[in-house]
């Protein structure tokens, strides 16, 4: 696995998954219908007790839980832990009985991350069949301006992926942050998303694309993803 590169867990992405009805800003309502589409998806890595792993202590919430609550507020537009948990306490106490802390939840929420890019990869399986042919482009993700890069004190917490800056051609100027890779299909439903450090090449980041395994296919990519490695391989 390459370093600077992390997978985004792009569960935003199953908004057009869900029926738009005067339901769709009820956490609960959306909860049990995603909760029955990751039951769907996930049921061949789930036991009996629908968690990943066994448990010496079976927690309150199972592991297929809380990969749905996490998903039910990112399709809610809840980007905040502290807003969602305010809510399932004051609103739904009823409706989230065995509702874990705020702690654990995003604990066991980061170590599902795999999970949740499944759902998404199955999810665009399902709208697009078709998985010979797929579109990848990057774009740049800045953090702060230039004269405030000395300063910068935020995305500096994670070992495995942090800013930096570099030049963006389109742009024709420097800038320091990220970079999104993002993999659509021909459909254009968003198949794998991930954050890379800025100064990551592109074609750098298609070492990485056995990790999500997408192999045995048509990638359509513009130039800049290509080496001369990979330019002899073309050949």
């Amino acid at each position: 696995m390459i370093k600077n590169v992390v997978h985004i867990t792009d569960i935003q992405y199953l908004r057009v998954y869900l029926p738009q009805h005067s339901l769709m800003h009820n956490i609960k309502a959306n909860f049990d219908k995603i909760f029955n589409i990751c039951k769907h998806h996930l049921a061949e890595h789930c036991n009996d007790e629908n968690n990943f792993r066994h448990y010496k202590h079976e927690p309150k919430m199972s592991d297929l839980q809380i990969v749905a609550l996490a998903i039910t507020a990112e399709s809610l537009g809840i980007d905040s832990e502290n807003l969602l948990f305010s809510k399932l306490k004051k609103e739904y106490l009823l409706d989230f009985p065995n509702l874990v802390d705020r702690t654990n939840f995003n604990r066991r929420r980061k170590k599902m991350a795999y999970y949740i890019s499944l759902i998404s990869q199955s999810i665009a399986d399902t709208i697009e069949p078709d998985k010979r042919t797929y579109i990848i482009d990057s774009l740049p993700l800045p953090i702060c301006k230039n004269v405030r890069i000395p300063r910068n004190r935020i995305c500096m917490d994670d070992d495995q992926v942090k800013p930096s800056r570099t030049y963006h051609a389109c742009h024709k100027t420097y800038y320091f942050g990220f970079k999104l890779q993002l993999i659509i299909n021909q459909s254009g439903t968003p198949y794998c998303a991930a954050l890379t450090t800025a100064s990551m090449h592109d074609s750098q980041y298609l070492k990485c694309l056995d990790d999500i395994q997408l192999t045995d296919c048509e990638l359509i990519a513009d130039g800049g993803y290509l080496s001369k490695a990979h330019q002899l391989q073309l050949f």
